[in-house]
């Protein structure tokens, strides 16, 4: 008697110093479990860090979405500029050629002015070689000839071929002043075409001059907009790593906290126990390693524990295709009864579920399209807790089981039968 009078007071100081020691257990901390506070006080310093990551996660998503937008209308911009110039060459090519047949118009009106000025001059001292005769001769020339006529009929025709020489020398006058006419005034017409057409080949080619400014800024923007887009990527891709780490690290003291929560369970049964208050009550929804059901109807691995391939890191859950590869909806199971304590959405994780299920174990489904239950809700093995889709960072739909045994992931498969 004497001795149980001795193991219970042993028994209280324990449970004292644990308290003391722990910072004592706390009340339900909005997860639906007990834990003690320096574990609660990581958690919640975790989650925080989680938030302020996922807001900057966003707001750099945004900046990314925007840089893309803007260096795409800036590339349409500068494809629509380089048809432009496409137009314009062609447009200077055509008149190229149009100023090459003009230029050789003018020089064929040139000579052709030329060689009527020099018809003209021969007729001209021509015809002044006959009215200088005819000046000198004066009238009574042509009274001679006439009167030299052998007959009327010769009279006639003397005095027709004097008619004639007459019309002639006009007709050839007016025929030079016109030709000379015509020459310069084709001449003229084609200086005032050809000057027209340099006239827009000169604007053409200043259009084109200004448009290749236009282009070389736009190209400089482009180039300034994707070292911003390259960074910001970068960013991304930093935080989204963080985000992911933050999200193990609350998983894994999700875990702690469980094991914590076990060890004390044990300890205040061997404490009663020891006390003669009977024997254990045993765990609420704790399983044991083999007790796990596969979480999917689909049993189509398509990424396994610990796999390299394109990834940074191994591993570290089991991905199981869709019953049919690529469509969403497949339900997903409780791989064992338990208490959801998460039940949220992450970039790289998409909306995903946590399991609690005693013993030091745990349960993760990631990448689900829908959400069935929430944190702090219990659940039995096999109830459906969501449905499969390809939200977070996912490359196709599928499922992303994880197992956590005393905070560490372990190959789901040595659990699932």
């Amino acid at each position: 008697m004497r001795k149980m009078r001795i193991k219970r007071v042993i028994s209280t100081i324990l449970i004292v110093l644990l308290v003391v020691t722990c910072g004592g257990v706390t009340a339900d901390n909005g997860i639906g479990i007990m834990v003690y506070g320096d574990t609660t006080t990581d958690i919640n310093n975790a989650k925080d860090k989680k938030d302020e990551i996922s807001s900057k996660l966003e707001d750099t998503k945004k900046d990314l979405e925007e840089l893309q937008q803007q260096s795409e209308d800036t590339r349409a911009y500068i494809q629509k500029l380089d048809g432009k110039m496409t137009a314009l060459d062609n447009s200077l090519y055509e008149l190229n050629g149009k100023i090459e047949d003009m230029q050789l118009q003018i020089e064929d009106a040139e000579v052709k002015l030329e060689e009527a000025e020099i018809d003209a001059d021969l007729q001209y001292e021509a015809m002044k070689l006959r009215i200088k005769f005819m000046y000198e001769r004066s009238d009574d020339s042509y009274l001679e000839i006439l009167l030299s006529s052998s007959s009327l009929a010769d009279m006639l025709n003397k005095a027709d071929y004097i008619a004639k020489i007459s019309q002639y020398d006009r007709e050839k006058l007016a025929e030079y002043q016109q030709t000379i006419q015509y020459i310069a005034q084709t001449k003229q017409e084609l200086e005032r075409d050809y000057l027209e057409l340099d006239e827009m080949k000169l604007s053409l080619e200043e259009q084109k001059e200004s448009l290749a400014y236009v282009q070389k800024e736009k190209e400089k923007e482009l180039a300034v907009l994707k070292q911003q887009t390259d960074k910001a990527a970068e960013t991304k891709a930093q935080l989204e790593k963080e985000l992911e780490q933050q999200e193990n690290e609350i998983l894994n003291l999700v875990a702690k906290k469980a094991a914590e929560e076990e060890a004390a369970r044990r300890e205040q049964e061997a404490n009663n126990s020891n006390n003669g208050n009977g024997s254990s009550n045993g765990s609420s929804g704790g399983v044991s390693e083999s007790g796990f059901i596969w979480p999917t109807i689909s049993k189509r691995i398509t990424s396994r524990f610990g796999d390299t391939e394109n990834r940074t890191s191994p591993h570290r859950g089991l991905d199981i295709g869709a019953v049919k590869p690529g469509v969403s909806g497949d339900p997903i199971y409780a791989a064992a009864s338990g208490t959801v304590v998460i039940s949220t959405y992450s970039a790289s994780a998409g909306n995903y579920i946590t399991i609690n299920h005693g013993n030091g174990m745990s349960t993760v489904y990631m990448h689900c399209t829908v959400l069935k239950v929430s944190v702090g809700q219990q659940v039995t093995q096999g109830q459906t807790i969501g449905l499969m889709g390809t939200t977070g960072n996912s490359t196709g739909v599928h499922l992303h089981f994880a197992v956590i045994k005393g905070g560490q992931y372990v190959n789901p498969l040595l659990y699932l039968p």
